[in-house]
């Protein structure tokens, strides 16, 4: 780790406040944190609040866009880390002030942010009623064939997104608008961006030069030990824009706007060198409406480029508009930025702190709308306690499964979350009464007690799956069964959403997906309870089985595999495996109690 990484990784806090203190139109809440506009009590409630976040080391993105008529906060991870489930629904609750309140936020596409705004996003709406939508920029074109469980990377498109989007909000624009217009550039790939690094020698020549390097310094695409000058960067860097935005069969060409991005230690001969061999061959292709050119998302210190194109079609007007709208920010970049913050000189650094809302704010009403009775509580404390120790008993064995493609430590951060859950059971801090809630509790548990992207998924199952129990249509129950095959549902909407994986990506989804249908088949045959339930487990089974033959599609896993080659696992896929060892624990547990009250 360089000195750069060093000081920024253990003084974040001491950054976050120096950045604050010479910019009084900023608010700092040093537990989480956050950095947020100083007038956030003034603004008006119609106006949709932006947020966004991740790691540090990108300055003066994102928190240098934090100000009227562009974000409304910032939550600042680590270096190059993202920021916590908590801090980001902490900021979730503060800018949002009340339930019903709009919010968007507005993610660059790694798998960290993804998963912990995602998580924070469905807390926010399934358990305290939220208005809250999640706008994902993947603008990277650099690197064309990317596996689909990871996606495009956000690079420093998402600036123009961040002030397209503001623009919309304080013109007073609604959450769906601002959120389809946004996303309409995005879905339509009509956004485009391409970096490199370089390096020049002491007779200036350019050296080490790495197409698509990314801005955590993922390695690039292309390296060219050596150019007398940019002429070969830019004709690569343009056929890679060529292809993400061709110029089409019609004789015009397509109209576009022009980000020219420092990531932090090019030097301004060298932007402008670029720039200038770039800009003639672009013109030749398309019709430059507008150019940007400024440090706008860094990679520390790294000495490198980038170039965003933003292709516009009939929202022409509306974007130049967007992009030309005044603001009042702290970055110095070429916006149209008004000085004038008109806030104290004297404001207070550093002595707010929101983490109150996680322990005051009041439920969504709808969590108590449906209710265990007697037998639905104790089927699932005993279901529960079940699960939690099977799991605790199979920690090796579960290792040894994610050991044959992964780190080996499934078992290990399963057993964690189980001992937890099973803690919290005996000592009765689980919420049994109210199955929603139920949900919700576990799953904080487990976002605390696993970590990383396992836990991040799970917990992003379980509280997809509370939406089940508030959806707004009328649910014909079988002891409330149709309702938790709606929930199994919704939690696994939820996971392909965020964690982009799908049925026959040798996941825990292709354990489960044979369950529910055969859960939907027993509903319609309608055979006892019990048996249902018991065909469920064992569908699970049968599907974690089948894993050993599916190819590793998603995940760490998937790095090592191509397809069309023969595969054959000794193992089972060990996130499968703990959804048939869940599935027919909740049997064992539900039969139990349900032979105790004579019941089918």
């Amino acid at each position: 780790m360089s000195s750069v990484e060093e000081f920024i990784l253990t003084k974040t806090q001491k950054v976050l406040s120096g950045f604050v203190s010479v910019n009084n139109n900023l608010r700092y809440y040093r537990k989480t944190n956050i950095i947020a506009r100083n007038d956030l009590e003034l603004i008006k409630p119609n106006i949709v609040r932006l947020i966004t976040g991740g790691g540090s080391g990108h300055e003066p993105s994102s928190l240098g866009y934090v100000g009227e008529g562009m974000l409304t906060a910032s939550v600042c991870g680590e270096i190059f880390a993202s920021p916590s489930v908590t801090n980001i629904l902490t900021a979730i609750l503060t800018c949002g002030a009340r339930p019903g309140a709009s919010i968007l936020l507005i993610v660059t596409n790694y798998t960290g942010d993804r998963l912990n705004f995602g998580l924070a996003r469905e807390i926010a709406r399934n358990k305290y009623g939220y208005n809250v939508e999640m706008l994902l920029v993947d603008d990277d074109c650099a690197i064309e064939h990317v596996r689909k469980s990871v996606g495009k990377r956000g690079l420093a498109g998402t600036i123009l997104i961040h002030k397209i989007a503001g623009a919309m909000a304080a013109q007073g624009k609604e959450l769906q608008v601002i959120y389809d217009f946004c996303h309409n550039i995005i879905e339509k790939q009509r956004l485009a961006t391409v970096g490199f690094s370089f390096k020049q020698d002491d007779h200036e020549k350019i050296i080490d030069i790495e197409i698509g390097r990314g801005i955590h310094g993922e390695p690039g695409i292309l390296k060219i030990d050596a150019a007398p000058n940019f002429e070969s960067t830019v004709e690569i860097v343009l056929s890679k824009f060529l292809k993400a935005i061709p110029r089409g069969e019609t004789i015009k060409k397509p109209e576009i706007v022009l980000l020219f991005n420092n990531l932090g230690g090019a030097t301004l001969i060298s932007m402008s060198a670029f720039a200038n061999i770039f800009l003639k061959q672009a013109r030749i292709y398309y019709d430059i409406q507008l150019i940007l050119e400024g440090t706008f998302m860094t990679s520390l210190n790294a000495e490198g480029m980038s170039v965003t194109i933003l292709k516009l079609e009939d929202d022409k007007k509306e974007i130049l508009e967007y992009l030309k709208y005044p603001v009042k920010i702290a970055a110095n970049v070429p916006f149209n930025i008004i000085r004038d913050f008109n806030v104290p000189d004297d404001h207070p650094v550093a002595r707010y702190d929101s983490e109150y809302f996680l322990e005051k704010i009041n439920y969504d009403d709808r969590l108590y709308e449906i209710k265990h009775g007697e037998i639905g509580f104790e089927a699932s404390k005993k279901a529960l306690l079940g699960i939690c120790d099977i799991l605790i008993k199979c920690e090796n064995s579960l290792n040894s499964m994610d050991a044959e493609f992964g780190d080996g430590d499934t078992g290990t951060l399963i057993t964690a979350a189980a001992k937890a859950i099973l803690q919290a059971l005996n000592g009765d801090k689980i919420n049994l009464t109210y199955p929603a809630i139920m949900l919700h509790e576990i799953s904080e548990i487990v976002q605390k007690t696993m970590g990383g992207s396992l836990g991040a998924i799970l917990s992003i199952f379980l509280h997809g799956a509370t939406e089940a129990f508030i959806f707004d249509q009328d649910v014909i129950t079988i002891g409330h069964l149709q309702i938790w095959l709606l929930a199994l549902k919704f939690g696994m909407r939820a996971v392909m959403k965020y964690g982009r994986a799908e049925v026959g990506d040798r996941t825990f989804l292709d354990a489960l997906q044979p369950g529910i249908d055969k859960l939907e088949e027993g509903m319609k045959e309608n055979p006892s309870i019990k048996d249902m339930i018991d065909d469920f487990a064992t569908a699970c089974e049968e599907g974690a089985d089948k894993t050993k033959e599916i190819l590793p599609k998603s995940g760490r896993a998937a790095y090592g595999f191509s397809e069309g080659k023969a595969f054959k696992a000794e193992f089972n896929d060990p996130g499968a495996q703990v959804v048939a060892i869940i599935a027919r624990a909740t049997y064992e547990g539900i039969k139990s109690v349900f032979n105790k009250f004579d019941i089918n």
